[in-house]
């Protein structure tokens, strides 16, 4: 009778499920110690993360949009004005302002190729789960 009172007592202090609703698994850290885990946690910080990323990649679009009318304005300045050397300093900042659009698609795409690797972790660690 005291065993399986004992043995009650402990299923009931472990929980199964995270107050989120979600499943509690066990898991272990590098030194061997145990912990429980929730995985809907995880995966809401997850999409918290990557719609904080596409709102960035969206303002991101709307700067390029906005870079790309300031450069049609400016050749359109630059095609205006006949002389030589105006032409040429307006010719130079579009090819600044090419450079830097160049830069930031770089590192979005970079930002975006990393989020990417992370989303397939995750997904690898929870079908491993």
């Amino acid at each position: 009778m005291i065993g399986v009172r004992w043995f009650s007592l402990l299923t009931i202090a472990y929980w199964k499920t995270c107050v989120c609703g979600g499943p509690i698994t066990l898991a272990s850290d590098d030194k061997g110690k145990s912990y429980y885990e929730c995985i809907e946690y995880e995966l809401e910080d997850l999409k918290k993360k990557v719609a904080e990323e596409a709102s960035r990649r969206m303002n991101v679009e709307d700067e390029i949009k906005k870079m790309r009318e300031d450069i049609k304005l400016l050749k359109e300045l630059c095609i205006e004005d006949d002389g030589l050397h105006s032409r040429q300093h307006c010719f130079d900042a579009i090819e600044e302002e090419l450079l830097e659009l160049k830069k930031e698609v770089a590192e979005e795409s970079n930002s975006r190729m990393k989020m990417e690797d992370e989303l397939k972790e995750m997904r690898e660690d929870i079908r491993l789960l």
